[in-house]
C-alpha cells in the first residue's frame, strides 16, 4: 500500500513498482485516516507511508498499524534527513526509513529488506 498525500508521488512510485514483479500494489491513500480505513478490509505485507501527511501524521499511522496489524511491515518516505524523525518512526513501529531523495535503487532494496522482515534504517 502507498500513502502520500501527493498523487504525483504515489503515480511515480507506482510506475517504478510496476516495472518490477516482485511487488504488487494493492491500495493507496492519501492520509492516515484513509489508510486505516482500507486496511480494516485489506492488510498488504508493506505499507510505503509519508512520514508527513495533513491531520495525522505519518509517524501517528505507523503506530496504530504497529498495533492492529501485527503482521503489517510500515517503511517511513521522508524529505527530513534528521535523527529524531528516524528514532520518532523506530518508536512507532516502522520498520524502515528512507529520503525521498533517495534512489529508486535503494526505495527497492529497502522494500526487499522489509518484506524480508529484517530493518533497513
Amino acid at each position: 500500500m502507498l500513502v502520500d498525500d501527493h498523487s504525483i508521488v504515489r503515480n511515480g512510485i507506482r510506475s517504478l513498482l510496476e516495472q518490477n514483479d516482485e511487488f504488487l500494489i494493492v491500495d493507496e491513500a492519501g492520509d492516515g485516516e484513509e489508510a486505516l480505513e482500507k486496511l480494516k478490509t485489506q492488510q498488504p505485507d508493506v505499507v510505503l507511508m509519508d512520514i508527513s501527511l495533513p491531520g495525522m501524521s505519518g509517524i501517528q499511522t505507523t503506530q496504530i498499524i504497529s498495533r492492529l496489524y501485527k503482521n503489517i511491515k510500515t517503511l517511513m518516505l521522508s524529505m527530513h534527513n534528521n535523527e529524531d524523525y528516524i528514532l520518532r518512526s523506530v518508536e512507532a513501529g516502522a520498520f524502515g526509513y528512507i529520503l525521498k531523495d533517495s534512489s529508486s535503487d535503494e526505495m527497492m532494496k529497502a522494500l526487499r529488506t522489509i518484506a524480508s522482515g529484517e530493518k533497513y534504517f
